[in-house]
């Protein structure tokens, strides 16, 4: 790591959870933050038949456990693959879900209610953050960052799964906004604390393969293949 990444890679992350930190805050003083409501309605504004079915797919995709089947999966491509050190990291992503729950609790703040907005998916329990878009950042975020790993030497590959993967974060995060389960500063909540797990994961995956270098030894050579067709 450069000097320059030694400054700005720590600085990064204090800015993200300081604005995590002032979001959930937020959250648990105000039901819904400016702008909430008119992006969900500018969204639900389209109500093709073919659109609501595809959100509701998505939000499907990204509950618990089609995510921890996707990470089951990943884990066994690594290990298959001699990445052992990053199979067993994907252990720690896995687990920060358990944080979700606790965070819901402690902020304490209602779901969206059809007095302003369609709600499309009835659920329970509290709103910020976002579930689905923590799981969406986390478990697709670690994969798009294993990407080389899981695809081995081919540059289109990687390309293609990570194209893949950053439009089902969006997409996952969107579905949830639309169905009226969530508001758009719980979707964003979701994203930022969710990344912040990410960043801890990644070096993890940076610590494992300083210290099992041979298990890491092919892997820390794909991470220099070109990313771009």
């Amino acid at each position: 790591m450069t000097p320059s990444l030694h400054i700005i890679r720590p600085a990064l992350f204090a800015t993200v959870l300081l604005g995590a930190i002032g979001l959930s805050i937020s959250a648990a003083v105000m039901d819904k933050l400016p702008g909430d409501i008119a992006v969900t309605q500018w969204l639900q504004g389209y109500k093709a038949r073919w659109f609501v079915e595809l959100m509701q797919t998505l939000s499907s995709i990204g509950g618990v456990a089609p995510m921890l089947l996707f990470m089951l999966s990943a884990g066994m491509v690594l290990y298959a693959r001699a990445h052992r050190a990053q199979a067993l990291n994907l252990a720690f992503v896995a687990l920060a879900i358990t944080m979700v729950p606790v965070l819901k609790e402690a902020i304490d703040r209602p779901r969206p209610t059809a007095d302003a907005i369609y709600v499309l998916s009835e659920v329970s329990g509290h709103s910020f953050p976002s579930g689905h878009a923590f799981l969406a950042i986390t478990f697709f975020g670690a994969m798009f960052y294993l990407a080389p790993r899981l695809c081995g030497p081919g540059a289109k590959f990687v390309l293609s799964l990570r194209l893949f993967l950053a439009a089902m974060i969006l997409g996952i995060g969107l579905s949830r906004i639309y169905l009226g389960a969530h508001w758009l500063s719980d979707v964003i909540g979701g994203f930022v604390i969710g990344g912040l797990v990410l960043y801890a994961a990644v070096e993890l995956f940076h610590l494992a393969q300083r210290r099992w270098p041979r298990s890491s030894r092919s892997a820390a050579s794909l991470d220099n293949l070109p990313t771009h067709v």
